[in-house]
């Protein structure tokens, strides 16, 4: 046989206000855990505006296992990424977001975001769970509800499985039932009502079939991703934007087609 092959990488954030590195699984495992009490620890020259909000009410003390291998990956961009992760020993996601270079609008502005949307609980939102940062503050991690996936992976599951189909009759198209694409669409537009009537009010501004995410059995959608989305430091978007986004998730479920 050939060689073993090496197991996948895991990491253990432990506390992550007292992180100072990303740790293999089982390091420190007799780490002193410090009171919920106790004042966060950051390290010297950290920025005003970072130390402070640790103070605030966002901000979550909690014990992070993350497992780093490509499948527990769920996506990213230039500045983050997002793994599925155990957030005190319940399933979560968290998205790991880099500070390096950021001005200090920028990060005033994500502050006010995580000010905001902390208070925020609707059916058909995924919850915020809470957020941190490195000790260093190089980095903010933010941790949101975990869902089964989102309409884009479904649809494109489906389709992959109908081209992979031996039977003639089946159309290689997928669209899911009328009723069900009904009762999704409704379900986005109730969060997205929700966020558009808060005061000050939220627009999402980045709405895409990525990051509506569904239930186990696909009976909920949840808009997702509209705590700190791509655009969220402008904040010069209007509604209309999100509902202009809504009309074409409706038609690419409508159609069975993607429009990337």
């Amino acid at each position: 046989g050939g060689e073993p092959k090496a197991p996948a990488r895991k990491v253990q954030l432990m506390r992550i206000d007292s992180l100072t590195c990303i740790q293999e699984d089982g390091s420190d495992d007799d780490e002193e855990e410090q009171p919920d009490s106790a004042p966060v620890q950051m390290h010297d020259g950290v920025d005003d505006d970072i130390a402070s909000a640790t103070k605030e009410a966002w901000y979550t003390r909690a014990k992070i296992s993350v497992d780093r291998s490509p499948e527990m990956m769920v996506g990213g961009g230039v500045r983050s990424i997002v793994y599925k992760a155990q957030v005190n020993s319940e399933e979560s996601v968290i998205k790991i977001i880099s500070l390096k270079d950021t001005d200090d609008e920028h990060l005033q502005d994500m502050l006010k975001c995580l000010r905001l949307t902390h208070k925020i609980n609707h059916p058909n939102l995924c919850s915020f769970v809470g957020g941190s940062f490195s000790p260093d503050g190089s980095m903010l991690f933010v941790f949101s509800e975990l869902m089964a996936e989102s309409l884009e992976s479904l649809m494109c599951s489906k389709h992959q499985s109908r081209r992979a189909g031996k039977l003639a009759f089946l159309s290689r198209v997928w669209r899911p039932r009328i009723a069900t694409t009904g009762s999704w669409i409704c379900d986005i537009a109730r969060g997205l009502s929700f966020l558009h009537e808060y005061r000050p009010a939220i627009v999402h501004g980045n709405l895409t079939m990525a990051n509506v995410l569904l239930t186990a059995d696909h009976s909920i959608a949840k808009v997702s991703d509209y705590v700190l989305n791509s655009r969220s430091h402008t904040r010069t978007e209007h509604p209309s934007e999100d509902i202009n986004a809504l009309g074409l998730i409706a038609f690419q479920l409508g159609t069975g087609k993607l429009v990337r």
